[in-house]
C-alpha cells in the first residue's frame, strides 16, 4: 500500500490533537471546557450555543478500560453511558477519508437512539466541524437533534478511537483497507 503525500498529510492531521478557538489541549486530566472527572482523560469535549457540553472521556482506573459520554453542564450532567473501550462494548466508530476531506464518527446505541460524535474536515476548510447527533435508531429517516461545536473544542485524537467496534452497516468504511476494498478510498 503506497500513500500518496496528501494522504499522508490528511492522515497526520487526524492523528493529531487540535486546539480550536486557541485553548490548549489537555492531553490526561480534566479540562476545565469538559464534563469528564479529574480522574479521566478526556478525548474529546466541546460547548455548544445552548451552553451545554459533550465530553468523549476514558478511564483506565482499576484495571478497567471504558469509554465514557457526558452531556450537559459541570453542575448539571443529563446524561451519561459509559462502556467498556473494546470490541465487545456498545461503542462503535466508522470513518471514511480521501484526497479531498476526512469524516470520523463515535457513537454508541442506548433504548432506540443512536448517539454520535463526528469531526469532518474538507481541504477547503480551515478547522474542522464537530457536530453531535442524536438519531431514532428504528425510523431512521426522522433527523432527530443535530448540534454544531461552538466553541471550547478540545480535541486529544477523537479519530484514534477504534478500539471499538466498527460500524458494519456504515455507508463508510472503518478503516484505510475497508475503504479501499469498497472503492472510496482514493
Amino acid at each position: 500500500m503506497r500513500l500518496s503525500v496528501r494522504e499522508i498529510a490528511i492522515a497526520l492531521l487526524l492523528a493529531s490533537p487540535i486546539s480550536v478557538n486557541g485553548e490548549q489541549n489537555h492531553l490526561n486530566g480534566w479540562s476545565g471546557y469538559s464534563i469528564c472527572t479529574e480522574q479521566e482523560v478526556v478525548v474529546f469535549a466541546c460547548t455548544f450555543k445552548n451552553k451545554k457540553i459533550v465530553s468523549i472521556c476514558k478511564s483506565s482506573r482499576g484495571g478497567e478500560d471504558a469509554i465514557i459520554y457526558r452531556y450537559g453542564r459541570p453542575d448539571k450532567v443529563e446524561f451519561t453511558h459509559k462502556d467498556s473501550n473494546s470490541k465487545d462494548g456498545s461503542f462503535y466508530y466508522k470513518m471514511f477519508y480521501n484526497r479531498r476531506s476526512a469524516y470520523f464518527e463515535l457513537g454508541f446505541l442506548n433504548e432506540g437512539f443512536t448517539y454520535s460524535v463526528s469531526r469532518d474536515r474538507d481541504e477547503d476548510a480551515a478547522v474542522p466541524t464537530y457536530r453531535l447527533e442524536v438519531r431514532d435508531a428504528v425510523m431512521s429517516g426522522r433527523k432527530g437533534l443535530q448540534l454544531t461545536c461552538e466553541r471550547n473544542i478540545v480535541d486529544n485524537r477523537l479519530s484514534n478511537e477504534t478500539r471499538v467496534s466498527c460500524d458494519a452497516n456504515a455507508d463508510v468504511g472503518c478503516n484505510y483497507e475497508d475503504n479501499k476494498a469498497a472503492g472510496r478510498a482514493l
